[in-house]
Parts: structure tokens; sequence; C-alpha cells
């Protein structure tokens, strides 16, 4: 029942004027959502559709979220990741609402602010990018299109590879195929984590940390094992998979993130690590399981690459 779903985000997401204290530099994200296969109703027009009638009319549809893939740049921190548009907060921009939607604009050539065509219905919890003070808070808003047809996307080349409108349904039940690691080296993940930590990694020699992450489907076909392709696929992970998993809870829907998005492992030398729940499943010395639980606490709770 999509009109019950909105309905959830409206009573669970943050007002648009809530205020979130933060001391790094803010960002803002664009979550956009859009309803399909709609029931037509004789005699009405988006026009003189109430916020209220637009809800009941697309009752029986499909709610999609919009997903991004950055694309490929060796100088981009977050080249070819899965992504909601947005970016840093500007001085002209007013407020971070303002700046979601200047983003938005520029990055995929998707206008949100006629209120005809879309509606924020709230915002997520800001989540931070970094424990270094180079790091952003980022505010998530949530964009409902209201127009029949989604305005047509002028992607901006060297930002953004392609788009993928993914239904909602499509997280109730996830593939167990669809979960993929992913690989970051070391080097990346160390803009974000203290100076000890870094050089505690150097010492044992971690070369990278791999992630568990979700293949996203395309519109015409579903996932198999054999149609997944690293370059071209939407590997949600990372900051932007913890966002949607916020936004999913906010929708009430009988959605669990599965137990194996839960695990992360460390590469040290040729050995991979698994770690579970904030402890490494496999023994070690004692010392430095001690060391590597504390460097998995912050890599659960606090990664957003």
């Amino acid at each position: 029942d999509t009109e019950e779903i909105v309905q959830n985000f409206l009573s669970s997401l943050f007002p648009i004027d809530t205020e979130f204290k933060f001391e790094n530099p803010g960002a803002a994200v664009s979550i956009i959502l859009r309803v399909i296969n709609t029931d037509p109703v004789d005699g009405q027009t988006l026009e003189s559709d109430s916020f209220n009638t637009f809800l009941k009319r697309r009752k029986n549809g499909r709610l999609q979220i919009l997903f991004m893939k950055r694309a490929s740049n060796p100088r981009d921190h977050f080249s070819g990741d899965v992504a909601f548009p947005g970016g840093k907060h500007e001085i002209g921009d007013g407020s971070f609402q303002q700046t979601a939607i200047r983003e938005t604009r520029e990055e995929i050539g998707l206008d949100l602010s006629p209120p005809s065509q879309f509606v924020c219905l709230g915002k997520l919890s800001h989540h931070s990018t970094s424990f270094r003070k180079n790091g952003y808070a980022v505010i998530p808003y949530v964009f409902l299109q209201l127009c029949d047809e989604t305005p047509p996307l002028d992607l901006s080349s060297g930002e953004v590879s392609a788009i993928r409108w993914i239904d909602i349904g499509f997280f109730i039940q996830i593939p167990s195929h669809a979960i993929r690691d992913r690989l970051v080296p070391w080097v990346r993940m160390a803009v974000a984590y203290p100076n000890l930590i870094n050089r505690t990694a150097d010492l044992l020699g971690i070369s990278a940390v791999i992630f568990r992450g979700i293949v996203l489907p395309d519109e015409i076909s579903s996932i198999t094992p054999d149609t997944l392709d690293p370059e071209t696929d939407f590997h949600l992970w990372g900051l932007t998979m913890r966002m949607t998993f916020e936004l999913l809870e906010a929708s009430k829907l009988p959605i669990e993130m599965p137990h194996e998005l839960e695990m992360s492992s460390i590469m040290y030398g040729n050995f991979r690590l698994l770690m579970q729940n904030r402890r490494i499943s496999m023994p070690i010395m004692g010392g430095v399981m001690g060391l590597f639980g504390m460097m998995l606490y912050y890599l659960n709770t606090r990664s957003s690459l």
C-alpha cells in the first residue's frame, strides 16, 4: 500500500526545519522516490490533485528509489560508487535542502524545486563521513515525485555514469547472490580514520578492507550469478547502504538488513580475517584480536566511504 508507506515516511522522518548540530562541514543528498503503474482516474489531472488525492490515486503503485553510479575517475575518492545525488553545502545555498536541490540539478539534471512536480517529505538523521575534521556531515532529504512522468534527466558526464530506479519491494527479500563483497584498499580507508589506526594498520601489513554490499538489479532483468559485472554493477554499500536501510526502516515495511551485510573482512597479508558483530570470528593471538575488534567497531559503525 503505497499510500500507507508515504504516510509512514511523513510520521517517521525528521521535519525539514529540524536543526542538526555537527562540527564538520555539511553536505546534503537527495533520496528521490516515485510511484509507477498508477491506476488512472477519469476526469482528474495532476494539477487538480491534492496531495491526499495523489496518494489515493497511486495506492496500488510501485514505489521506487533513485540511485546513481558515479563516473570512473582515478582522482575521485568516490569513483564508481553507488550514491544519491548531492554534495557539499555552499554559502549561497541558504539551506541544506537547497544544497540537495542544487546538487541534484547539477549532477543528473533533475529540478526538485517545482512544487507541482516534487515534494520534500522530510529528512533522515545526519551521517558523518569521517573521524577526521576533513570529513562531512551528510543530511539526506527525501523527495517524492508528484508528476505522472519523471522529467528527462541530463547526467553530468564527469560526475555520473548512470542512474537506476529500484523497487522498494526488492529489499524485502534480497536474493543471496545479490550480496557481494567490495574490496577497498586501505589507502582509501586511511583518509577517514585517525593516525593511530593508520599507523597500526601499516605496522600489521593490512592491505584492504572487504565490505559486504548489495548488487542492485536493473529495470529490465533480475540479478543472477551469471549477470554480475564489476564494471557496470550498481554495488550498494557503505554510507549509501546505511541511509537506504534507515529509509526502509522509516517505511515500516517488514525489511531487515540480512545478517551477511553485518560482516566485514580485513586483508592481512595473504590471510582474510572474517569479522562479525564487532568480533573476529577466527582464533588469533589475544592482543591482535583486541586491536582488530577495535578497528571493526570503527568500520562497522562509522565507515561511510
